[in-house]
């Protein structure tokens, strides 16, 4: 009825001024703090959980792998407090979306002086080619030639959608997070196995 309609369209309202406020909290200076591998795993772990149990068309909880490569527990690293506790939020909520009943895999790899945190998953559809750039060199991905980079100038930039839960800012007030927190953002695509990794890169302490 009439008034179902007019409460569902507050609600939305409601949800995507919500959003918006995210958006441009994304541009305000963000503290850089000090976090290790185990409170990351821990809060990750915390956002997959809470996914899992709102969603009544899973049975049971679909399991978060992890998968660390020179790192334990007690690795630490910096990062923005508004990236750890927003914008790593919503890579999870785009990745739990983006592979209804798989599960995602979190990676975490060390080098000398940068961790790069990974989250990948397996794609229900294909993107939008136009969202992909050139094939990324395979020399550069161990002969794999199926992977393309995404072209973050077009998949971070706001827009307006109508689905579902969805607003268009998810992705732009991550990369913008990820810019004043110093914080490199990429993502690719591997055509092959239809696998998409989110992957932020940053500074160890």
């Amino acid at each position: 009825n009439s008034g179902t309609t007019w409460a569902r369209t507050i609600d939305e309202l409601v949800g995507y001024m919500n959003r918006t406020s995210l958006y441009r909290y994304s541009f305000k200076d963000s503290e850089m703090i000090e976090c290790n591998v185990k409170e990351l795993l821990e809060r990750i772990k915390d956002i997959y959980w809470k996914k899992n149990t709102a969603n009544e068309a899973h049975s049971e909880n679909l399991p978060l792998n992890t998968e660390l490569i020179n790192a334990d527990e007690k690795t630490s690293f910096y990062i923005s407090s508004h990236l750890l506790t927003l914008g790593i939020n919503e890579l999870i909520d785009n990745a739990y979306e983006a592979c209804s009943n798989k599960p995602i895999c979190l990676q975490i790899q060390c080098g000398n002086q940068l961790m790069q945190l990974s989250i990948i998953n397996v794609s229900d559809s294909e993107p939008d080619k136009s969202l992909l750039k050139d094939m990324i060199d395979a020399a550069d991905k161990s002969g794999t030639p199926d992977i393309y980079s995404y072209d973050l100038s077009r998949l971070c930039t706001p827009f307006f959608t109508t689905k579902k839960s969805h607003s268009g800012l998810g992705l732009p007030s991550v990369y913008q997070m990820c810019i004043l927190g110093g914080a490199s953002l990429s993502m690719t695509y591997n055509s092959a196995s239809h696998i998409t990794t989110t992957c932020i890169t940053l500074e160890r302490s």
